[in-house]
């Protein structure tokens, strides 16, 4: 093996591995011997360079939500490099193509040619949905086209517990009927406990606030939604300031 081709593979190894341990993905310690062949360690640099590509991470979800369920587009969304934004548009024609049979197995020309792009994209985002294991390889024959099973993601979801986004089940706090009513005519605004009772000491009634809550966003539209709920407590504070000082 030539030195400076050595020297120039373990440091991509070690980028590969420094932002892997970063993005939490943890790899088996390796016999050193293996470490001597230069194809074995651009293979092994490629493949760590495609898991970190693919984002995946386990979520605490105690401290990250999100407004919809999981789904395979949510981890589609975290690849990165090569290939990332074709991957969404390579599964979804798998699927469509396999059918029941759950056997895929058009070449990467024909889907290149398919969707208009280079194959070498089309390569690159078979090599991430492999990796992330949204495809299953089902067989390898030289001369033909690798067959493969596309993974759903409820599937893909029982096989990767604690990889997936959860979605926020109750929006409203305590259920207040005012802050879901606020909700929908604030234009998406979500109001705390402490928010509604701030509302609330200004003196009107939950009806008067979703009221004027009304007449501010006739007036509110088109100002975009940051400092909306302090341009409404300020407009509510005035309205029965005075109100009440008349």
């Amino acid at each position: 093996m030539k030195k400076e081709n050595r020297t120039r593979t373990l440091k991509r190894m070690h980028d590969c591995l420094v932002a892997a341990k970063e993005q939490g993905i943890v790899f088996p310690e390796l016999p050193p011997e293996l470490f001597e062949s230069l194809n074995f360690m651009e293979r092994l640099v490629e493949m760590l360079d495609n898991k970190w590509r693919t984002g995946l991470r386990e979520v605490n979800s105690d401290n990250e939500d999100s407004p919809f369920h999981c789904s395979a587009e949510w981890h589609f969304a975290r690849f990165t490099g090569d290939g990332a934004s074709l991957a969404p548009l390579v599964y979804n024609v798998a699927f469509r193509v396999a059918g029941e049979s759950n056997n895929f197995a058009a070449s990467a020309l024909k889907i290149a040619r398919y969707l208009n792009v280079k194959n070498d994209y089309v390569y690159s985002a078979i090599e991430l949905l492999v990796t992330a294991g949204f495809f299953e390889v089902i067989e390898v024959a030289e001369g033909k086209p690798t067959k493969y099973r596309p993974v759903g993601h409820k599937e893909w979801a029982e096989k990767h517990p604690g990889f997936c986004t959860k979605k926020v089940e109750k929006l409203f706090p305590d259920e207040d009927e005012l802050g879901k009513k606020l909700f929908g005519i604030l234009g998406g605004e979500k109001y705390f406990p402490n928010m509604l009772k701030g509302l609330r000491n200004t003196g009107a009634t939950d009806e008067q606030i979703e009221q004027s809550g009304k007449e501010f966003m006739e007036k509110d539209k088109g100002n975009g939604s940051k400092g909306r709920r302090k341009r409404f407590q300020d407009h509510l504070r005035e309205q029965y300031t005075n109100d009440h000082s008349t």
